[in-house]
């Protein structure tokens, strides 16, 4: 039985072959890296933080419940903000909670609401939030999926 050895080869070729074998791993991970962000694994959570950290919101299904989660920063300031949600490829979002900005001052910043009339299991819901100013500027921030349960 013969096994390769990298002792007979010069110095220059062992470079090679471990650049070759480095350049190869750095493609494999940079692959799966890509393939996680376009098709990210499934869970029954899904959460958002915008780049400015000004809130952070995650969506959970709990024992058939849709609970959300939202824990705002000190720095934001808004009247009222606005939970909406639409099943995926179906119609236009709809509000599902209403939160005051007092209501976000009194219990610490940190929020947790049930969605009392979520939709079934079966289907993807997108939820999001709407922030709104006391001058009427709207900002709505990307939607989270919220995936459906599998069987």
């Amino acid at each position: 039985m013969q096994f390769f050895t990298l002792s007979g080869i010069g110095c220059k070729s062992y470079s090679v072959i471990k650049t070759g074998f480095m350049c190869t791993a750095f493609l494999l991970c940079s692959r799966m890296a890509i393939s996680q962000t376009i098709n990210p694994p499934q869970s029954e959570s899904s959460s958002f933080v915008p780049v400015d950290s000004e809130f952070i919101m995650q969506v959970s299904r709990i024992n058939n419940e849709v609970v959300i989660s939202i824990t705002f920063n000190d720095s934001l300031v808004f009247d009222y903000a606005a939970i909406e949600r639409k099943a995926e490829f179906n119609g236009e979002f709809s509000q599902c909670k209403y939160i005051s900005y007092e209501e976000v001052k009194t219990k610490g910043r940190h929020l947790v609401k049930k969605d009392t009339y979520a939709y079934a299991g079966a289907n993807n819901v997108l939820y999001r939030l709407k922030l709104v100013t006391k001058d009427g500027a709207q900002r709505i921030f990307p939607a989270i999926n919220l995936p459906a349960v599998k069987k």
